[in-house]
């Protein structure tokens, strides 16, 4: 008979435990065990709102204003305007270096290209004596080949502004 009193205590136990996470999950009866996703949730949560609450105790902490020589401040003024100097010779320094790299890469392609016209002009001397000279004894399909090479470097001379001026003979 003790059995039935003590499971009845334990039912109506149960029943007021079950009534009250009802009332505090809003009549919905949380089923599910938590899984560890949620348990980890819940502990970054906490943790977050921990963070967040010694922030606010930190701003509201007011600021120890410290005494500084006016001698002292002085210092510290000059050399803030010393540094800020420095840094603006120093970036003007990084500037101009960049401005004379970019001069000097201009400067040693045009001479690059200045060489290599001018071995290219040599060859299109050579090629111009070759069909000067050639007209007998070089096949006529041969001749024409020859022909469209000087037509091909002509064309070269021109997209780069080359003017082919022509010596009169006996003048150096």
């Amino acid at each position: 008979m003790q059995e039935n009193e003590g499971d009845k205590t334990q039912n109506i136990e149960d029943q007021e435990l079950d009534q009250e996470i009802s009332q505090t999950n809003g009549g919905q009866e949380d089923l599910q065990p938590n899984t560890e996703s949620q348990v980890e949730t819940e502990t970054e949560t906490q943790e977050m709102d921990k963070a967040s609450e010694e922030a606010k105790e930190k701003e509201e902490e007011p600021i120890e204003m410290v005494e500084i020589p006016k001698t002292r401040l002085e210092e510290l003024e000059k050399a803030e305007v010393v540094s800020l100097e420095e840094v603006k010779r120093e970036r003007a320094s990084a500037s101009n270096y960049r401005k004379r790299l970019e001069k000097q890469r201009d400067e040693f392609a045009e001479i690059a290209s200045a060489r290599i016209l001018s071995k290219l002009l040599d060859i299109s001397d050579d090629v111009k004596r070759v069909i000067d000279n050639g007209v007998e004894a070089i096949p006529k399909d041969h001749l024409e080949g020859i022909s469209l090479l000087q037509q091909r470097i002509q064309t070269v001379f021109d997209a780069e502004d080359v003017t082919i001026l022509k010596s009169e003979e006996g003048k150096t």
